[in-house]
């Protein structure tokens, strides 16, 4: 049957702070909160019928990258590299409009547990942009216009505490985990005050 995804609300809040080691290299620390209500609709037309998940998905990453400004000047061009930590979880889940006995955390998105530690990243990424300075003011004052296209590539697994999922059925040989790997592209826009 027709099967789709779609996304009600989406919010989304980042703050960043960047370190300018002289006119080429800038170190950039970013953290990125979202918060969005999902729903995944089954037409299931053989016993016509219809299935709908719903519920909201959260997520919170810290990234940091190191930058290389390929120009300098007004317009700077720059490739970036870097590593981050990234989380996601479910909650308010309901089939078909009834909540779940557990609708809060029935699924994690948490670090692949095969590493030494949680702690270790777990998402890398990779991109490059362009900073377009708009505005300097005789105090150091400034502000630009950063736009950015990067590729994050996160190594996760999904975790049940709850009984309602099973993921031995996923995964035969684990009894607590699912490894997941997810390769996403971002575009991004910013306004930067600089200082």
């Amino acid at each position: 049957g027709e099967q789709r995804w779609s996304v009600d609300k989406d919010k989304m809040f980042e703050f960043g702070i960047s370190f300018y080691l002289g006119e080429r290299w800038v170190s950039e620390n970013l953290i990125h909160i979202s918060i969005q209500q999902v729903s995944y609709h089954l037409d299931l037309s053989d016993i016509n019928d219809v299935f709908q998940l719903s519920g909201d998905l959260s997520g919170m990453e810290y990234l940091g990258s190191l930058r290389y400004n390929l120009t300098t000047g007004r317009l700077m061009l720059f490739l970036k590299g870097g590593y981050g930590w990234s989380r996601y979880w479910l909650a308010n889940v309901s089939i078909n409009g009834d909540p779940l006995p557990e609708p809060n955390d029935p699924l994690t998105h948490v670090p692949y547990r095969k590493r030494p530690s949680i702690f270790l990243p777990n998402t890398l990424q990779g991109g490059g942009g362009i900073e377009w300075l708009l505005w300097k003011s005789w105090a150091d004052v400034n502000i630009s216009i950063q736009g950015e296209v990067l590729f994050y590539w996160d190594s996760l697994d999904i975790s049940s505490d709850t009984t309602e999922i099973t993921l031995s059925d996923l995964a035969p040989d684990s009894t607590s985990a699912v490894p997941l790997n997810i390769t996403r592209p971002v575009l991004r826009l910013a306004v930067k005050f600089s200082f």
